[in-house]
């Protein structure tokens, strides 16, 4: 386990960290990068002989907390510390935690982390993002994982409800295509809310959808102009069936 630091003054800190300790039934992390309960920690300062721990609150979050920035957070500062060998000796400095409801943190000792981090961690007072590239390229992943799990679905029932049309016959590939369009008329794709959950109005895509339908926008890739025309075929061969 960690050794215990050397006290840091309370204004050479980052705004960003909490300060913890740990509980005393809880096992302390043994190694760096270890994944412990969340609870082996508690708010306050450390007992006597025993580590400073600090929460990274900007990389702390849950179903109901934080969002990609925060999760985004964790992940590029696990990697970093992982990749980083200016450790000064093998006792345990950080971890990741979970808990329930999808909760995750990350603690640190602040006083033993090597310059490059403790940086790191400073910079995050004033601007609360370690890696943009990373927010995006989470918010990719995320969005891909909704589409795949629900999101096509949804799209697909949005249309069938007011069209009356069963879409079947509409591949995998032509409903993204049609996403592509509802999102470039709405103006943006998934909308992250707390705990970095994908949210999309799939009512709002129908409708736009419908209009583009009437007034194809001028800057439809070739695929989803054909992807609309499947569409719109698929509509009118209910229409002809009703007449």
């Amino acid at each position: 386990m960690a050794t215990a630091s050397q006290p840091i003054d309370p204004r050479d800190l980052p705004y960003c960290l909490r300060a913890v300790r740990l509980v005393p039934w809880r096992d302390a992390p043994t190694e760096n990068g270890a994944s412990v309960c969340y609870d082996t920690f508690e708010h306050g300062t450390a007992r006597a002989d025993e580590p400073q721990w600090y929460e990274v609150e900007p990389a702390s979050g849950s179903e109901y907390s934080g969002g990609t920035v925060t999760l985004a957070n964790q992940r590029e500062l696990k990697r970093m510390l992982t990749e980083c060998e200016a450790f000064g000796g093998p006792e345990c400095v950080w971890c990741t935690a979970f808990g329930a409801r999808g909760t995750y943190g990350l603690f640190v000792v602040y006083a033993a982390l090597p310059e490059e981090i403790v940086g790191v961690l400073d910079a995050l007072d004033d601007y609360p993002v370690v890696n943009e590239e990373a927010v995006s390229a989470l918010e990719d992943e995320l969005g891909t994982e909704a589409w795949e799990t629900w999101g096509r679905t949804e799209l697909r029932r949005a249309l069938e409800k007011v069209s009356g049309a069963m879409l079947e016959d509409l591949a995998a590939e032509q409903l993204f295509e049609l996403f592509g369009v509802a999102a470039g008329c709405i103006g943006h794709q998934w909308v992250f809310e707390q705990g970095a959950q994908a949210h999309f109005d799939f009512t709002q895509a129908q409708r736009e959808l419908s209009a583009a339908l009437d007034d194809p926008p001028s800057w439809l890739t070739v695929e989803q102009t054909a992807a609309l025309e499947a569409l719109r075929a698929c509509i009118q061969a209910v229409e002809t069936h009703r007449v």
